[in-house]
């Protein structure tokens, strides 16, 4: 997935098909960014709104905010509807408009989102999530973190495929694009050990995860779900997190 480089903060993005169900996909929009160029007069300009916590911050989270709402109003553009607030949860989550169900991601410079519409029945759970690629100094601190002793053994499987750092990266990303996805099920923050990773298939770029300690009755213990990543750019990894729920 290539980013086009302008000279502007923010570029067209590219589409790419990102895996839903049973075949389906939906296009991701990349918007690439400078935070320490940002001019907060882009949000009047692109008819973004801006809500008084993140006028209030600094602007490298104003720069992020309005690129990953600038990706979503292109996302809900393919459903005539660009010009429709997307707006924040109690929890900061994005509120899409009826009928539909997305995701919105960020880093360091780059800004994703997804929008489609949901599935008859109960819908879809979904989320996504954009990483910077761990550094070495990082490395043993985010271990800690997000790995357990028996993942990091499950991981050690695939390290000649895969450095370590692009494995914890990915299982942090992995847990994190769940999180956004289970979160409209659960309704409150959960711990990253309440998944874990099961399996990694870098050939079709995917993972397992498994659900060992249940957020949710809707999510029970033993649940697996895919998530599906991606290299952005030798810095980034992408992932999305999708399962049906009826």
């Amino acid at each position: 997935m290539d980013i086009e480089s302008t000279a502007s903060h923010f570029t067209i993005p590219n589409l790419a098909a990102i895996p839903l169900w049973e075949g389906e996909h939906a296009p991701l929009h990349l918007i690439k960014f400078e935070a320490g160029g940002f001019d907060p007069h882009l949000f009047a300009r692109h008819d973004i709104a801006c809500p008084l916590n993140i006028a209030r911050s600094v602007t490298k989270r104003q720069a992020e905010f309005f690129a990953g709402r600038l990706a979503a109003q292109r996302a809900l553009a393919l459903f005539g509807l660009s010009h429709m607030e997307i707006r924040t949860g109690p929890h900061r989550e994005p509120l899409w408009p009826l009928g539909l169900h997305g995701s919105i991601a960020h880093h360091q410079y780059l800004a994703g989102a997804v929008a489609f519409q949901q599935p008859p029945g109960r819908g879809a759970a979904f989320g996504i999530d954009i990483e910077t690629i761990l550094c070495e100094s990082k490395l043993p601190m985010m271990m800690g973190m997000v790995v357990s002793k028996a993942e990091l053994a499950c991981l050690q499987r695939w390290h000649g495929q895969l450095t370590l750092n692009k494995l914890v990266t990915l299982t942090f990303s992995a847990k994190e694009s769940f999180f956004k996805a289970a979160f409209p099920l659960v309704g409150r923050y959960f711990d990253f050990d309440a998944v874990a990773v099961k399996h990694v298939d870098p050939a079709k770029q995917c993972l397992t995860l498994v659900v060992r300690q249940s957020p949710s009755t809707a999510i029970p213990v033993g649940t697996e779900v895919t998530v599906h990543f991606s290299q952005l750019d030798e810095k980034s990894l992408f992932t999305s997190c999708c399962w049906r729920l009826d």
